[in-house]
């Protein structure tokens, strides 16, 4: 086929047309900058003008499927886009933030502020608020399958996400703060792999969503993160088929303070109970105890008491505290208090099982068993009324020599305590040596 010069232009003319053409990109709200080429599967949307379109929606109604519309948030203020937006192709519908934060999308309470009707499509970089209240409305309500819903807050909304049917969709890395954040349909997944990288509420892994709502008492603003990564310790289960593996957690870095009015409240020989106020922080998990400088125990918040055992009479003992929030922040003041155990006027008991278990001619030799007291110390020995020895704790035998054959010999015990305290009545036994 023949092409004359004229044709030959008008070919290459609509050729570049097809491949370029020459957009506004907005630098600044109001101020654009003209010349700089890119594919016509992208558009551009600024409220304050100097962009392809002011509205989103209208973006949408001349895209098509796998086009790119990139919505500005302002430079100088935030851009809210009073709207309800409806995606009703397959495009990547991305937020940019030009230094105001994310493009607002407000439903003025009318309807869902977002709906998607279209497969395959992508939303992130929004705040979306103010839905209606009806049935059915949401922040982002979803009508299709296998779309990516990502680093979006969605808040001051009656559902913040409503799956309409079942999807197979992604929603990761969005901050949710609604009466209801979900209605889910089907299986959806709701987190990404564990990546490293800023996520949507400032912690250092992006993972799932970030879980709130008005009343401070979301699963992410009350799950414990002791390892500090932003990530929830435990899973949140949405419902069946729809669990958020990786929630995220509250970026917290201030300790709780620290616990008040320590002191010994009662004690003995052998113990000593100390009290104390929790601190008042909502997100105060547990005090970390102490005792003489070895950790003993956590004791969980709403406990308020240790009660050290099986210490020793009249000995001195101290108690150092610190306490850790639900995200593992740990307040490094110490807070002490020292008391004293009771002196011990209260014996051991007897030696049990005293017999002869073996002898000659010249010895006798007796076992024991010793008293359960953890105080106790030694058995006093006296053979034929005659004190003989003290036989320390543990030893629980005793072997009298250079005795006489066929002569009959009687060992009689008392014991002690580490404090001294002496049991009076006596535990005897009589054995004779071999003739």
């Amino acid at each position: 086929m023949a092409i004359n010069r004229t044709g030959l232009k008008y070919l290459i003319i609509a050729l570049s047309l097809t491949l370029y053409l020459s957009v506004n990109v907005v630098a600044a709200d109001g101020l654009v900058v003209t010349g700089a080429p890119t594919t016509t599967f992208t558009l551009t949307v600024n409220a304050a003008g100097g962009a392809d379109y002011n509205k989103i929606q209208d973006a949408i109604n001349n895209a098509g499927d796998g086009y790119t519309i990139l919505v500005s948030g302002g430079v100088t203020y935030t851009l809210t886009y009073y709207e309800n937006v409806n995606v009703n192709k397959s495009v990547k519908l991305k937020g940019i933030d030009n230094g105001k934060g994310m493009p607002v999308v407000n439903a003025s309470k009318k309807g869902s502020t977002v709906t998607l009707n279209a497969s395959n499509s992508t939303i992130e970089g929004f705040t979306i608020v103010s839905s209606g209240s009806l049935s059915g409305n949401a922040g982002i309500r979803v009508n299709s399958k296998n779309n990516t819903i990502r680093n979006n807050t969605v808040m001051k909304n009656n559902y913040g996400i409503y799956m309409a049917v079942p999807g197979n969709n992604s929603i990761y890395n969005n901050y949710f703060n609604n009466t209801y954040n979900f209605k889910t349909n089907g299986s959806n997944k709701w987190n990404s792999t564990k990546t490293v990288g800023k996520n949507i509420n400032g912690g250092p892994f992006v993972g799932g969503n970030f879980w709130a709502n008005p009343t401070g008492t979301g699963y992410s603003q009350k799950c414990a993160d002791y390892n500090k990564d932003g990530i929830c310790d435990i899973s949140y289960t949405l419902a069946t088929n729809n669990k958020d593996y990786l929630p995220l957690a509250v970026n917290d870095t201030v300790p709780p303070a620290g616990i008040t009015g320590l002191s010994n409240v009662s004690y003995n020989s052998y113990y000593i109970k100390w009290n104390w106020t929790d601190p008042k922080d909502t997100d105060f998990s547990r005090v970390m105890i102490y005792l003489d400088g070895k950790f003993k125990i956590n004791v969980s918040k709403g406990i308020k008491t240790y009660n050290a055992t099986g210490l020793l009479a009249n000995t001195q003992h101290t108690i150092a505290t610190r306490t850790v929030d639900i995200y593992g922040n740990v307040n490094t003041t110490w807070m002490n208090n020292t008391a004293r155990t009771a002196a011990d006027s209260i014996p051991p008991a007897n030696v049990s099982g005293l017999k002869n278990v073996s002898y000659a001619k010249v010895y006798i030799k007796w076992t024991w068993v010793d008293p359960p007291d953890k105080d106790f110390s030694k058995v006093m020995v006296y053979l034929d009324g005659i004190f003989k020895k003290n036989v320390s704790k543990g030893i629980k035998n005793y072997n009298a020599t250079g005795l006489l054959a066929g002569t009959q010999h009687t060992i009689a015990t008392r014991t002690v305590d580490v404090n001294g305290n002496l049991n009076m009545t006596w535990t005897n036994h009589t054995a004779r040596t071999a003739p």
